[in-house]
């Protein structure tokens, strides 16, 4: 990311949760589209699961957007991907890996209504 910052000769433009417009947030499918679109980095969503994974989802409470109640630290993986598209940090890493595409990653701590 500095590397990107220090070389930029334009206004940098970021993905935010990926293109959340055509995909579902923060998931592969909407990171492709964010790069294919022009974004010069992604910003995506990090936040421990119940059994320590890390997942790429960005809002703490669940309700809004699929079937389970809660928070993500109360859940585990494969609870959250039963119930919707959401990918680790590993998977994300593995897809962006040696394409040279820079993450901004925002790591949500606490259970904090959005």
């Amino acid at each position: 990311m500095r590397k990107l910052i220090a070389d930029r000769d334009h206004v940098l433009v970021g993905g935010h949760r990926g293109c959340a417009c055509e995909y579902f947030e923060n998931t592969i499918p909407a990171m492709k589209e964010g790069i294919r679109r022009g974004a010069d980095y992604l910003e995506i969503d990090l936040q421990l699961t119940k059994d320590g994974e890390i997942v790429v989802y960005h809002d703490t409470e669940l309700s809004k957007k699929c079937r389970l109640r809660g928070y993500v630290h109360e859940h585990t993986l494969e609870e959250m991907q039963k119930a919707l598209p959401v990918n680790t940090l590993r998977e994300v890493f593995s897809w962006a890996s040696g394409k040279g595409i820079c993450l901004a990653l925002e790591l949500k701590s606490v259970p904090v209504d959005m």
